[in-house]
C-alpha cells in the first residue's frame, strides 16, 4: 500500500498479525509531559558527548536515533535509540546540532518533536557504528554532525547566531507542515519505506502500530525535510523500493550492547546504513538509509532551489524577533 503527497511518498509497512501493544512504553514526550524524566548536563561544567537522563516513572521510556533534545547548554541529538527501564537512570549517548552555543538557556532539556533530518541521520548512524565497532562506544563525529548542520543552514538560508539545525526546519516549517495534513498511517502500519524524486529516502518501523501512530509526525518532519523545497509529484518506484527494501532484509545484522535496555542492532552494506533496538525478543525500533544520501547527497539536493531573497529576509526578521 503506497500513499504519495506532492513529492513524498511511503510504502506502508502493515503486520497482518498484529504483536503485542507497547502501550506500557512512553515515548520521549509522553514521559515529559508526565513528568517522569528529567534530562541534565553531566555535572555543572557538562560534557558534549553525553547526557544524564532520570526515569522517576512507572513505565520504560524510549527515545529515538536522532531524536531532538532542546535545552542545557546546547541543543543535542540522540546518537542511538535507547529504552530507559522505570525507576533508573542512565547515560545517554549525543551529538551537538548547535556549535554556537555553551551556556544554559535552560538547565533541564525538552522534546524537539522532531528527529534529525534523514541525510544527517544517515551519515550521523555511520559514524556511530564505526566507532561502536571499533571503540564499542556509541559515539559520533561530531565535526561531521556540524558540516551536516552548516550545510542545512546555508542551503536554506536560513539566520542562526548559535548554528542551531532548527533554524532550517523552521524556514520549511509551513511546506513540512502540508506533509503532515497529507500523509496519515493506516491500520495496523508499523512502519514505512519513504521515497522522493531522487529514489528511496529510508525507512524507520516501530514495533506495534500504536507505537508508530505515535512517533509518525515527528518521523515524518525527517524525511519531508528532505523534498520540502521539490516541485511536482513524486512517481511511484514500486521496483526500485522493492529491491531496496529485500537488500535491507537480507543483510545480516551485528549485536551490541544499548546503553540502556535490551540490544542494540546494526548492518551496514555497500548500499546502506541501519540500526535499531530489540527489547523482549521484540524490536521496538529500526531504522535504514541509503548510503546514497551520505555519500551524494541524494535525496536533499536543494542545489538551486536555495528559498527566496523575501523568504530568506521574512526569515531572518523571523530570527531577530525571537532574539
Amino acid at each position: 500500500m503506497t500513499r504519495t503527497h506532492k513529492a513524498l511518498g511511503m510504502v506502508c509497512l502493515v503486520r497482518e498479525n498484529p504483536v503485542p501493544s507497547l502501550s506500557n512504553v512512553w515515548l520521549l514526550e509522553e514521559a515529559l509531559r508526565n513528568g517522569a524524566v528529567h534530562i541534565m548536563e553531566m555535572g555543572s561544567f557538562g560534557q558534549v558527548p553525553f547526557l544524564q537522563l532520570a526515569n522517576d516513572g512507572d513505565r520504560p521510556v524510549l527515545i529515538l536515533d536522532g531524536e531532538e533534545l532542546v535545552g542545557g547548554k546546547q541543543n543535542r541529538i540522540v546518537n542511538t535509540t535507547v529504552l530507559v527501564p522505570a525507576a533508573q537512570k542512565i547515560i545517554i549517548p549525543v551529538s551537538c546540532m548547535e556549535a554556537g552555543r555553551w551556556r544554559a538557556n535552560r538547565s533541564d532539556f525538552e522534546a524537539g518533536q522532531a528527529v534529525f533530518r534523514a541525510r544527517s541521520r544517515a551519515n550521523h548512524k555511520e559514524s556511530v557504528t564505526q566507532n561502536l565497532r571499533f571503540q564499542m562506544q556509541f559515539l559520533s563525529d561530531q565535526h561531521a554532525v556540524w558540516r551536516e548542520v552548516d550545510r542545512s543552514l546555508d542551503e536554506l538560508g536560513a539566520v542562526s547566531e548559535t548554528r542551531d539545525f532548527r533554524s532550517a526546519r523552521q524556514c520549511l516549517e509551513d511546506r513540512i507542515a502540508r506533509y503532515l495534513s497529507n500523509l496519515r498511517p493506516v491500520n495496523a502500519q508499523v512502519g514505512a519505506v519513504f521515497f522522493g524524486p531522487p529514489g528511496v529516502l529510508g525507512c524507520e518501523l516501530l514495533g506495534p502500530s500504536d507505537l508508530f501512530f505515535k512517533a509518525f509526525e515527528k518521523i515524518l518532519k525527517s524525511f519531508a525535510f528532505e523534498v520540502a523545497l521539490l516541485e511536482g509529484e513524486v512517481t511511484a518506484h514500486h521496483h526500485n523500493v522493492a529491491k531496496w527494501w529485500h537488500e535491507v532484509l537480507s543483510t545480516p545484522v551485528e549485536w551490541f550492547g544499548s546503553p540502556g535496555d535490551g540490544q542494540d542492532v546494526r548492518l551496514e552494506s555497500p548500499l546502506m546504513i541501519g540500526s535499531g533496538l530489540v527489547w523482549n525478543d521484540q524490536l521496538i525500533h529500526f531504522s535504514c538509509f541509503p548510503k546514497e544520501l551520505v555519500h551524494t547527497g541524494h535525496g536533499p539536493s536543494f542545489g538551486t532551489h536555495r528559498l527566496s531573497v523575501t523568504a530568506r529576509r521574512r526569515t531572518m526578521r523571523r530570527r531577530q524577533e525571537d532574539t
